[in-house]
């Protein structure tokens, strides 16, 4: 008979005071482009990690470490489990195990994935700039469509369309009179 134990992770490993990180949706959003927050460095450093779990990060395009986050980017939380085999260095008459580290089982898994929401990045390239306007503008005027995956940094205002308000927003931020707020609304 073999019983095996294991410690469940717990059920939201990552926060920050910096970040909007929202299990339910799937999403973090709070990568403000002025303050730098759309920068992987900045990212890492304002986020709580706990022991025994490390966060691994990939572009839109899957490639991992990207310089910048922008929309589409996934974030994955991986929890280590480092097992000592039952039978690796048992002394059943003393009680006593030892183990060396290259004894150790580690197992991973992905106990949470995040897709990164930037406001008015539209093409998930972690920059806000004439190209995401030019997404929006062909998008209202029906030439092009904005994937499902992108519609969120789109809709702007949150109002459930995409729409000249939202384009309005882009020029805004591209001409630098008005940030666009990379907070997601409640509700």
């Amino acid at each position: 008979e073999i019983n095996v134990y294991r410690n469940p992770p717990p059920p939201t490993a990552i926060t920050s005071d910096v970040y909007q990180i929202n299990l339910d949706r799937g999403m973090i959003t709070g990568f403000d482009p002025t303050k730098d927050l759309h920068k992987l460095e900045s990212f890492r450093v304002n986020l709580n990690i706990p022991e025994n779990h490390e966060v691994r990060i990939y572009d839109k395009d899957g490639n991992p470490d990207p310089a910048l986050m922008g929309t589409g980017t996934r974030v994955d939380v991986v929890y280590l489990n480092s097992e000592t085999p039952a039978e690796s260095g048992t002394n059943p008459t003393a009680g006593e195990t030892s183990t060396t580290e290259s004894e150790m089982n580690t197992t991973e898994e992905i106990i949470e994935s995040y897709t990164v929401v930037m406001f008015g990045d539209v093409d998930g390239n972690g920059r806000i700039n004439s190209a995401d306007l030019n997404a929006i503008l062909n998008h209202v005027l029906r030439r092009e469509f904005i994937s499902d995956g992108y519609m969120i940094s789109a809709d702007i205002d949150s109002n459930n369309r995409i729409n000249s308000a939202d384009l309005n927003s882009i020029l805004n931020h591209v001409l630098r009179r008005e940030s666009i707020k990379q907070i997601l609304p409640e509700g």
